[in-house]
């Protein structure tokens, strides 16, 4: 009994040779019940029997981590795991070599022959695998190479079998004569050093005649084997209609064959059938061979008889014939094509015509019939093939020639119709001399035919009854040729409302006539519009039935007499340079209407304005359709100010008596020149500036000279009085002191105040001034180290006490630190106290890498590492039970190599809560304590696989839920032996799922995105420069981005920047410093469609 490897355990390396040894009864309680090896050891076992020995896994031997050993002509019987590999139990990348063996009657939950795990690849040759339950179990990228093994259920390798090996007994593990296993092994694979099996018998003997192979297993069958006996029976097989090749079966002249080691496998001439075709017809000779199990053979002749029995065929038989006597005959000759025979061996069955003339005959009128049949060389006939040929009576119809042709005459004289004569066609036909003629339609040749057309019809008949075809032709005779008499008359026509006048026959004609009845009467025109006022010609058409036409001419008198409308438009006018303005009538036009649309402006009165008209003014509008109608509307003429009112704006006296007033006045005219005076008119000059002023009341006009019209306005302006002077106090800085100077005015100087405390030392600087407290702040960082002066002027490297942020607890005030050291610096990795706190690099966000391994052994270890390093360079190693706090690792966000954390004192991993990225495998195993994995929230990817088992105690893994439900395991996922609840990536996915699947940066608030698999593949975006200093710049895929989002959180998950994408948008620059952004990582996360991918990001001054 042992923890593990109950009969023999290897360790670190150690290879021992066991040869000829029995493992048995021995137990482990956790690996390699016989025998277990670990860490590289790799012992050669030869000759050894496993049996009865029980672990949890690997009952009768466990290898595991690169242990490889040489197994050879062993035997795996009754060995139990309570887990994996009954017999034996391979992992972590453990890959013997296994010849020769035999496992039977092992049992495990799971590979009860062999189990392999994690990249644990053994080669197996030569064995048996045969009753253990499951024979080989793989998982987590294990592949063993197996080949000409006997495997219960079947593996995929070379010579390889799924047959019972026919043991002699359950505990009895020799083969018996007939197995499969015999011969069926490798000789290439038993290692040259190896010449007995496991009972010491010669490994090579030839059980099968003919053959020297190894056998499958661990023991050689050492005697010889009967051969099986040969029995053979006749077989008749009929060719097919086709003459297809006929397959017989080496089992069809089998005749009860035996053999000791059965069942048999039966050739006929080599193979397991043989093909017979029409070439073959009669008896031929055939060899069958017997095989048994093991390969051994007999041999017996047979005869194989082959017959046809199948009839030709004929094809193209003719379809019967049936056609009329040729002409001038009594019958006809008929021609047609023999029909063609064919048959399933007979290349050239014989044809002949059995019944009817040949082909070319003449045959008379009536039914004939015809008859075909073929016969093959194997007396074989056909079919008969049968058609008919018939002859047809007489069936062509007479011909009617001298059809007359069409005739036309006038009318007789004095007469409405004619006498018309013709003569009448003539009939023949090819059988009758003499057909019958008559006239089917119209009146007889010499008859009187009124005006219009007459169809005249003939027709033929023989005695067969055949008809012609119709002769026909027409008779015309013309009508009238008299033309009308026509009269016309002259009209009024006056133009209504619509500017139309319409005219009728009647208005116009004057009693026209025709000697036949006239058929219509017309105008050449009946409507007039407004362009035909005035005198029109119209001319009368008289037609009669027979379209002798006649015409006359007369004159209609077009007149317009509906007088116009007229609409005025109202106008603002400036009058001209001169003052004045001539308004044309169409100024104040509108619109007009009339029935002839010509509506023109002929005159307004009044027409003249000047500056006295300025306002509105009412004006009349005449106006003129063309034809001589008038009329008139009303307009409002506004005429524009020609001069403007004065604007006036004025200045007081600026001090009492100055006499320093002003008055501007501005008044812009149209034209002319404006002069402005102040004293009522009396006096004008050409400008409006007035200066030097007394105060009081001025009367201001202005006018313009140079216009014919009289134009002046006028306005009143006050001009104020001054005020009495005042004394003011020199201030230039503004500190509310002043150093004595003072002037007297009426205006505040620049620089002078109403009232000011006397002493300023300088006027210059508004904090230099009597009684004021400077702090010494050398360094100039704004923060001082409470040394303090009270004077007026400003001591060197002094400040007061608003310019300061802090008057007392700078640390290092040198000017040789360049103010970088203070409480409000921040805390960065170099090795000194930046924020005068009393700590040296604490709180640091991180952002430096640290490059090679890093194991961690201790807790002082784990709380010595810097803050500064956010990423591991390497392999990260947490092992030792001292180790129960990971805090201080608060600021790693990726290792780029493995991570193993077993055997520590851990409850949870808090700690590790920034950490994204594990670039190789994460293991976490043997960790006694450790119960939940909070702390791995954080964790979106591992590169290599995830192992986690034998923590036992671990029950919560809701912290790499998102890890595993995102497929952010690259390798393999192998999770158990831990509590419930953690015992399988399905558990844990089951157990922490809350309907969603949920990813989210620490500290958000609750907010969470809803996420696919997809979105975590490293495609979407890109971030460079990366580390950056303060801008950064995002590459985007604008094929993937729609509706998206940027969203930038720190690793203690606060939101940074939250930035809106455009359809499409594929660059982005954010500047992370101008929102406060310190020296660290960040989580940079793009959201589109409902999906979220995440890149890291390092910002470092």
């Amino acid at each position: 009994l042992g923890y593990q490897g109950g009969g023999m355990s290897n360790e670190s390396t150690s290879s021992p040779s066991v040869t000829n040894c029995t493992f048995s009864g021995n137990t482990a309680v956790t690996f390699g019940g016989g025998m277990f090896n670990l860490a590289s050891s790799s012992p050669s076992v030869t000759n050894c029997t496993f049996s009865g020995n029980s672990a949890a896994a690997g009952g009768g031997m466990g290898n595991q981590t690169s242990s490889s050993p040489a197994v050879t002509n062993c035997s795996f019987n009754g060995n139990t795991a309570g887990n994996e590999g009954g017999g034996m139990f391979n992992s972590f990348s453990s890959s013997p070599t296994v010849t020769n063996c035999t496992f039977s009657g092992n049992s495990a939950a799971t590979g009860g022959g062999m189990h392999n795990q994690f990249s644990s690849s053994p080669t197996v040759t030569n064995c048996i695998l045969w009753g253990n339950g499951s024979e080989i179990n793989n998982v987590n990228n294990s592949n063993p190479n197996v080949a000409y093994s006997i495997v219960q259920g079947d593996y995929t390798g070379p010579g390889n079998l799924d047959a019972d090996p026919l043991f002699v007994s359950a505990n009895d593990l020799h083969l018996q004569q007939c197995s499969p296993a015999i011969d069926a092994g490798n000789d290439a694979a038993v290692p040259v050093s190896i010449t007995t099996d496991l009972d010491g018998n010669n490994r090579k003997f030839e059980a099968i005649t003919g053959g020297m192979m190894v056998d499958m297993g661990a023991y050689e069958h050492q005697s010889q084997l009967p051969l099986p006996v040969a029995t053979c029976q006749a077989a008749t097989k009929n060719l097919d209609a086709n003459g297809s090749t006929i397959t017989v079966n080496a089992g069809e002249i089998d005749n009860m064959s035996t053999a000791t080691c059965g069942p048999l496998a039966f050739q006929i001439d080599g193979a397991a059938s043989k093909d017979f075709d029409c070439a073959d017809i009669g008896n031929n000779a055939v060899t069958l061979t017997v095989t048994d199990d093991l390969g051994q053979q007999s041999t017996c002749m047979a005869t194989v008889t082959i017959t046809d029995g199948i009839k030709p065929v004929l094809s193209n038989c003719p379809a019967n014939i049936s056609q009329p006597m040729d002409a001038g005959q009594c019958g006809a000759v008929v021609t047609w094509t023999a029909p063609m025979a064919s048959d399933n061996c007979d290349a050239g069955p014989s044809l002949a015509r059995t019944q009817g003339a040949a082909s070319g005959s003449l045959f008379a009128a009536g039914t004939t019939t015809i008859k075909y049949k073929a016969t093959d060389a194997s007396g074989n006939e056909s079919l008969e093939c049968v058609f008919t040929v018939t002859i047809l009576g007489d069936m062509e119809k007479p011909v009617l020639s001298d059809c007359p042709a069409n005739i036309s005459q006038p009318m007789d004289a004095g007469q409405c119709g004619a006498v018309v004569t013709w003569t009448a066609p003539t009939a023949s036909d090819n059988c009758d001399a003499g057909p019958s003629l008559a006239q089917t339609q119209g009146a007889a040749s010499g008859s009187s035919f009124a005006a219009g057309a007459t169809i005249i019809k003939y027709k033929a008949t023989d005695a067969s009854g055949n008809e012609s075809l119709e002769c026909v032709f027409t008779v015309t005779v013309q009508g009238d040729a008299e033309q009308p008499n026509a009269q016309c008359k002259g009209h009024t026509a006056v133009l209504d409302a619509t500017g139309m006048a319409s005219i009728s026959v009647s208005d116009i004609d004057d009693s026209s006539t025709d000697n036949c009845g006239i058929q219509s009467i017309s105008l050449d025109r009946t409507n007039f519009a407004c362009s035909d006022v005035g005198n029109q010609s119209v001319t009368l058409t008289v037609t009669d039935a027979d379209n002798n036409v006649s015409t006359c001419t007369a004159t209609v008198i077009v007149e317009d007499n509906v007088a116009p409308s007229a609409n005025c438009q109202d106008v603002a006018i400036s009058l001209g340079s001169d003052g004045t303005y001539a308004l044309a009538p169409s100024e104040v036009f509108l619109n007009g209407s009339d029935n002839c649309g010509n509506v023109s402006p002929a005159s307004v009165m009044p027409n003249a304005f000047s500056c006295q008209d300025e306002g509105t003014n009412t004006v009349t509008l005449t106006v003129d359709d063309g034809h001589g109608n008038t009329a008139t509307c009303t307009a409002t003429v506004t005429v524009n100010e020609f001069l403007s009112a004065p604007s006036v704006s004025t200045s007081g006296e600026t001090c009492a008596g100055a006499a320093d007033g002003s008055i501007t006045v501005s008044a812009p005219a149209s034209a002319g020149q404006v002069g402005y005076s102040i004293d009522g008119g009396n006096n004008f000059q050409f400008t409006g500036s007035f200066a030097s002023l007394a105060p009081g009341v001025y009367n201001v006009v202005v006018k313009v000279f140079g216009v014919a019209a009289i134009c002046e306005k006028t306005a009143t302006a006050i001009v104020a009085a001054g005020t009495a002077p005042t004394t003011w106090y020199k201030d230039l800085d503004g500190d509310g002191y002043t150093d004595g100077l003072t002037q007297t005015s009426c205006s505040q100087p620049i620089g002078y105040v109403a009232s000011a405390l006397p002493g300023d030392c300088n006027d210059n600087d508004p904090n230099a001034f009597p009684g004021q407290i400077w702090y010494r702040d050398a360094d100039n960082d704004g923060y001082s180290d409470g040394t303090s002066q009270t004077a007026c002027l400003r001591p060197a490297g002094h400040k007061t006490a608003a310019e300061l942020a802090t008057v007392d607890i700078d640390c290092n005030d040198s000017p040789a630190t360049g103010g970088s050291i203070n409480p409000g610096a921040t805390e960065v990795c170099n090795g000194i106290d930046d924020d005068c706190d009393g700590q040296v690099d604490e709180g640091t966000t991180g952002g430096l890498t640290f490059t090679g391994n890093v194991a961690f052994y201790t807790q002082a270890a784990v709380d010595a590492f810097s803050q500064c390093y956010s990423i591991i360079d390497g392999n990260l190693t947490i092992a030792g039970a001292g180790i129960t706090d990971l805090s201080n690792l608060a600021n790693l966000i990726e290792v780029t190599g493995s991570v193993t954390i077993q055997a520590t004192g851990l409850t949870n991993l808090a700690g590790l809560d920034n950490l994204v990225d594990i670039g190789g495998t994460l293991t976490i195993y043997f960790n006694s304590s450790l119960t939940s994995l909070n702390g791995l929230e954080a964790l979106t990817s591992v590169g290599g696989s995830l192992m986690m088992y034998y923590n036992f105690l671990l029950d919560d893994c809701c912290a790499i839920y998102t890890l595993l439900n995102s497929g952010g395991v690259a390798g393999t996922v192998f999770i158990l032996y831990n509590k419930t609840g953690c015992n399988s990536q399905t558990e844990i996915l089951a157990g922490c799922n809350t309907s969603s699947s949920l990813l989210a940066p620490p500290g958000n608030g609750g907010q969470a995105f809803s996420t696919a698999p997809a979105a975590f593949e490293k495609t979407g975006f890109e971030i460079y420069p990366n580390p950056a200093s303060n801008v950064v710049n995002i590459r985007l895929d604008g094929r993937a981005v729609s509706n998206g989002l940027i969203r930038v959180y720190s690793l203690t998950g606060k939101l940074i920047l939250e930035q809106r994408l455009a359809e499409g948008q594929r660059r982005l620059e954010i500047d992370l410093r101008s929102r406060g952004a310190k020296d660290g990582g960040y989580l940079v996360s793009l959201i589109t469609d409902g999906q979220i991918v995440i890149r890291k990001l390092m910002l470092v001054n």
